[in-house]
């Protein structure tokens, strides 16, 4: 359950169209893979921030928002890349969209880099690790995901 201080907020997510569209050309990108970029990132943020696990457990927005930047948009990221590849069959240019975007970022929208060789059950269980801590900081959740691979691959 949301402590008390979070029952009135109705998380949403929302694209501003036009921005994407100049973005979009800017990059020389579709639209629609830009869109579906954007999207599954913003996803990523609420699944990571809002989203309950299995426990009940969710990280409270104070705690989260004083995360560090490189873990809160290395997931988003990370859940970004994950439903473009899911999708791709369908958007095809949203895989351009999403790598001429990060290279144009600043260094935090890469952190998820070297997590590319992880399944989202090992990134599943990090957020865990780093919910249960509280605020996060990309070192000690760097040492959740290496927790999550050992504890996944026996």
């Amino acid at each position: 359950m949301f402590p008390p201080s979070e029952e009135k907020i109705k998380p949403k997510i929302v694209l501003y169209w036009g921005v994407i569209g100049l973005v979009a050309d800017v990059l020389n990108v579709s639209v629609e893979g830009l869109a579906l970029k954007v999207l599954a990132h913003e996803w990523g943020h609420a699944y990571s921030h809002v989203a309950i696990d299995i426990d009940g457990q969710h990280w409270h927005s104070e705690s989260f928002r004083h995360s560090d930047r490189y873990v809160k948009e290395g997931i988003a990221q990370y859940c970004a890349l994950k439903v473009i590849e899911k999708l791709e069959h369908r958007v095809p240019d949203a895989r351009d969209a999403y790598e001429k975007l990060y290279r144009e970022q600043p260094e935090y929208y890469r952190a998820h880099l070297p997590w590319l060789d992880l399944n989202p059950e090992e990134i599943r269980q990090a957020m865990l690790l780093a919910r249960r801590s509280g605020r996060s900081v990309i070192r000690e959740f760097n040492d959740a995901l290496n927790e999550a691979r050992r504890l996944l691959r026996r």
